[in-house]
């Protein structure tokens, strides 16, 4: 391995610990003998980050690997098969950088150009899938999301590159003004900075900014 590492996890069921490299290259080491275990080249840029499915999970075990090469792959913890993949074509030449499950395992979350929130699908015979829910193509107050992590009931914590970070809480129901006809993305932005993002009829999603002003920073 001529790379360098870029991500590292425990795979879902802890037997295994995977690490990703700069050249694109996965490799699977035994958790217990710390013996090398598999090697995979499925990505053709940076691995930039490897997420386990929750332990609440209503599947077996998997593992996303998001990459600059702008895709996400689903990976069998038995066997290390690739079971599904998608592809974000708006993303930039960093492709896809960070990668996060919900406690649930329902949804996941991918940082790009854009924040995109994927339903997760577990279909006939176990196999999992990955379905685009929601793109959020601006968040106010953030230039450019570099990381995100899902807390608790679905709460979604955002950090942006110039510092800022956020909360995206998901509210059920519709919004107070419903949508012009045969919208389904709406984006409404205020001047203190707060938005409203939902897609019908699925949850709201509502942007909370909690990023400090300069004179509060200096504060502290």
């Amino acid at each position: 391995q001529n790379g360098r590492p870029s991500s590292l996890a425990y795979s879902g069921c802890g037997e295994n610990i995977v690490c990703g490299f700069s050249t694109g290259q996965i490799q699977v080491w035994s958790a217990s003998s710390l013996g090398l275990a598999k090697t995979l080249s499925p990505h053709e840029g940076m691995v930039w980050g490897l997420e386990p499915s929750p332990r609440n999970a209503s599947f077996r075990p998997r593992l996303i690997s998001c990459s600059a090469d702008s895709t996400l792959r689903v990976w069998t913890c038995q066997g290390w098969h690739i079971e599904h993949q998608v592809r974000d074509l708006r993303c930039d030449r960093s492709g896809i950088r960070n990668v996060a499950f919900s406690d649930s395992g329902h949804w996941l979350l991918s940082v790009g150009t854009d924040l995109c929130i994927w339903r997760v699908f577990a279909g006939r015979g176990g196999r999992v899938s990955l379905a685009l829910h929601q793109r959020l193509s601006s968040i106010p107050g953030g230039d450019g999301v570099r990381s995100v992590a899902f807390g608790c009931d679905d709460l979604i914590a955002i950090g942006s590159k110039d510092g800022v970070l956020g909360l995206l809480i998901q509210e059920q129901g519709l919004p107070p003004e419903p949508p012009e006809e045969g919208s389904v993305h709406v984006l409404t932005a205020g001047k203190n900075g707060s938005s409203t993002i939902f897609m019908r009829p699925d949850p709201i999603i509502r942007v909370r900014d909690l990023s400090l002003s300069r004179k509060q920073k200096q504060a502290a």
